[in-house]
């Protein structure tokens, strides 16, 4: 780069690579003065250079993402937010059949506790007996409600009496709920 205020006394020649006359580089671009890279940033040509992959596309072909220009190519819509990032910033999850970005991953997403499937945490239950984090599934498929408590339990600790409460099963269970069992021995 040529210092401000200093005389060059290099000279272009008519057919051979010229100095950039913003930097001072050699460049070989034919239909400009500027190098590659001032002409990207001080030019306005209609035209830009992905920031990733380095080749040039119309700017209507491409993406401008947190100041930098992507073409389609290095670029994804996250399909949970709806925002475009670049590549780098977005993978597939193929449990949820979705390309997320890793800002959504990390504020609107976590892994079940029982399963170890990611899945929204607007899907996702606590369970406070087991202190997990389950998802509708696991929920449904390993996990009973149990009225008289008013929380979820694993399967295996709950019964259905045979009037059609659910209670936690507790030592010489007699399949009956604790207000059948006061109703047959009278207690209160």
């Amino acid at each position: 780069m040529i210092p401000k205020g200093r005389v060059d006394n290099r000279h272009m020649t008519v057919g051979h690579d010229i100095y950039c006359v913003k930097c001072g580089d050699w460049h070989d671009m034919e239909s400009t003065l500027l190098c590659e890279d001032c002409y990207d940033n001080y030019a306005y040509s209609g035209s830009r250079r992905c920031c990733d992959c380095g080749d040039r596309y119309d700017e209507d072909e491409m993406y401008c993402i947190n100041g930098e220009w992507y073409c389609s190519g290095c670029s994804t819509y996250c399909d949970h937010c709806g925002e475009r990032v670049p590549n780098s910033s977005i993978h597939y999850y193929g449990e949820l059949d979705e390309d997320i970005c890793d800002e959504c991953i990390s504020e609107d997403f976590s892994t079940c506790d029982c399963c170890g499937k990611l899945t929204n945490n607007d899907d996702l239950t606590y369970i406070e007996s087991t202190d997990e984090n389950v998802c509708g599934r696991c929920l449904e498929n390993k996990y009973a409600y149990v009225d008289t408590e008013d929380e979820y339990y694993p399967i295996e600790k709950v019964n259905t009496c045979v009037c059609g409460q659910t209670y936690l099963i507790e030592e010489g269970d007699k399949g009956l709920c604790p207000d059948c069992v006061e109703e047959e021995t009278g207690d209160e």
